[in-house]
């Protein structure tokens, strides 16, 4: 009797133990809202959502990719407290904790993206794949990440159509089947005032910029847009030595300074080397604000000071 009660209580330690150390592995769980879509319409939304986990991610990168041939990505809009920025590759997004989000839910919409159908094809389906996904704590330091809805399948819905020659002919459902040489005419026309009407105003807003990073008393403009700096905007300003410390720009830049409502902040592409502002190593932390006279360095390669204009 003792010996199947010894049993019987070793047998219940041992689950409690088991209950205790088991855990989800993952911190974080992203993916698509969906895994299919079927569509006859122009244009179509996917949401990347971070299912569990919004609330420890400060920081983080993914990648979309799709044949272009089919579909095109024409918008993405970041959800309620992140920010997003396109890298130079055009399916490459970095995103960031919104300095004004003191916290978040654990579920959250961290981006939206709507699509367009791409030209008519002897295809009906397609693919669009979440390829990459990093996200980063507080610390900088990696979070443990579980993708689900990784592929989404695109059922694209045609309807036949028939050509005035006797010929079938194909077209997205509810679609308009062609457009005057007239429309096109007037439309191409809009657009190229629209582009002088814009660069002229950009050119005006940009003789005056309210930002500079200031190297060796040389100033580096930073448009009201904001700027990615990579190894290419250094040259002449840093010894060729150490330029091979800086991030290139195709690769996504060493640092990016931006603009928001409440002035300047600046943050870390996951360069290699960091980014220091004022001696403080800011990778992995979102965006830091800047304060007029802050001191950015790259370590072992050059001091910079902000200066903004009040």
């Amino acid at each position: 009797m003792r010996f199947k009660n010894s049993l019987l209580i070793f047998l219940l330690l041992t689950f409690a133990f088991l209950l205790l150390i088991r855990g989800d592995p993952y911190d974080v769980v992203a993916g698509f809202n969906t895994r299919s879509i079927s569509t006859d319409a122009e244009s179509f939304t996917l949401r990347l959502i971070i299912f569990t986990g919004s609330n420890l991610t400060y920081a983080g990168e993914f990648n979309v990719s799709y044949v272009l041939r089919y579909i095109n990505l024409t918008k993405i809009e970041s959800g309620s407290g992140w920010v997003l920025i396109q890298m130079n590759s055009p399916k490459k997004y970095v995103f960031y904790r919104d300095p004004s989000a003191a916290s978040l839910p654990d579920r959250t919409t961290l981006a939206t993206l709507t699509f367009r159908r791409g030209a008519l094809s002897e295809t009906e389906t397609t693919n669009i794949l979440l390829t990459l996904f990093k996200a980063a704590d507080s610390s900088g330091s990696d979070l443990n990440i579980q993708l689900v809805n990784s592929t989404v399948t695109i059922s694209l819905i045609y309807e036949e159509t028939s050509g005035s020659s006797g010929g079938g002919g194909v077209r997205p459902a509810g679609g308009a089947v062609g457009v005057s040489s007239f429309t096109w005419l007037l439309v191409f026309s809009i657009t190229l005032a629209s582009v002088i009407v814009l660069s002229a105003l950009y050119l005006k807003m940009g003789k005056m910029p309210n930002c500079f990073l200031v190297i060796d008393g040389r100033p580096l403009p930073i448009p009201s847009r904001g700027k990615v700096f990579g190894r290419e905007d250094f040259y002449g300003l840093v010894s060729e030595d150490k330029l091979s410390y800086i991030t290139r720009r195709s690769k996504g830049g060493h640092f990016t300074i931006v603009r928001f409502t409440d002035g300047y902040y600046i943050i870390d592409s996951y360069s290699t080397n960091g980014t220091l502002v004022d001696g403080v190593d800011i990778r992995g932390k979102g965006y830091v604000p800047l304060r007029n006279g802050a001191r950015i360095s790259i370590p072992q390669v050059f001091e910079a000071t902000i200066w903004i204009r009040k």
